[in-house]
């Protein structure tokens, strides 16, 4: 039996970003959750974490009143889902910034991949 060993210098980093493929897919005739995407400075990573009242938690709380709740959020590679009720699912707005800081500190902490975008998508049903 073979191992398989990933590593972030054997994946193509762009191609597994959202913000990569997205665009390329969002006009398939397939169905598609409503997104949006908000782009995240390092600067706003660090405000996040420190506060609620800055503007880019303010830019994403309108956004997810746009979209309603719940909803499914996750940076642009990656979502910790396996953290389902602490992460991606957003149930109004006092989990939109908590699970927000779970997925910050979820990526800083085990996942290599940079955050260049918080995604919100529209629930599934």
């Amino acid at each position: 039996m073979y191992k398989i060993i990933i590593t972030k210098n054997s994946l193509n980093l762009k191609r597994a970003s959202l913000l990569y493929w997205f665009p390329k897919t969002r006009y398939l005739s397939v169905p598609q959750p409503k997104t949006y995407i908000c782009r995240i400075s390092k600067k706003d990573i660090e405000y996040a974490l420190a506060t609620e009242n800055n503007a880019f938690v303010n830019r994403l709380k309108k956004c997810a009143n746009l979209l309603g709740y719940p909803l499914f959020m996750k940076t642009d590679y990656t979502s910790n889902k396996y953290d389902w009720l602490n992460c991606p699912y957003v149930t109004n707005e006092v989990t939109l910034i908590r699970n927000l800081r779970n997925i910050i500190k979820y990526s800083k902490r085990f996942i290599e991949y940079p955050i260049n975008a918080i995604i919100l998508r529209e629930m599934l049903k």
